[in-house]
């Protein structure tokens, strides 16, 4: 069995000697050891293929999406068309709506000025 000295071993955050504690210990205090972990896995320096690899990914995602947004673009469209032309829509008729009620309060604003 390999025995280290308490001096010897160095913290693998900060670099410090360890003090005390188990002989397995890594850190000199939970600062260090939360510092590490969450540092650990993010490397800030990537290859140029891991770099190209990672901004393809990301591409190749928002064309999915875009391709998505616009097929549901493209078949409302046809639904709308296919519709007669005296018929509208509901989401039509709530804007209509809407703005006959927009009309009415101004203009009860108006006469009561």
């Amino acid at each position: 069995m390999e025995e280290t000295s308490t001096a010897t071993r160095l913290c693998l955050d900060c670099g410090n000697p360890i003090r005390a504690g188990r002989k397995d210990k890594k850190f000199c205090d939970d600062m260090c050891r939360t510092n590490y972990n969450n540092n650990k896995g993010t490397s800030s320096e990537l290859s140029l293929t891991d770099y190209i690899k990672k901004i393809q990914t990301i591409l190749e995602k928002n064309r999915k999406i875009l391709d998505d947004c616009l097929s549901k673009a493209v078949e409302m469209e046809k639904i709308e068309a296919r519709k007669p032309t005296g018929e509208k829509s509901k989401e039509q008729s709530q804007n209509h709506a809407s703005k006959a009620m927009e009309n009415k309060t101004l203009n009860d604003q108006n006469i009561s000025m």
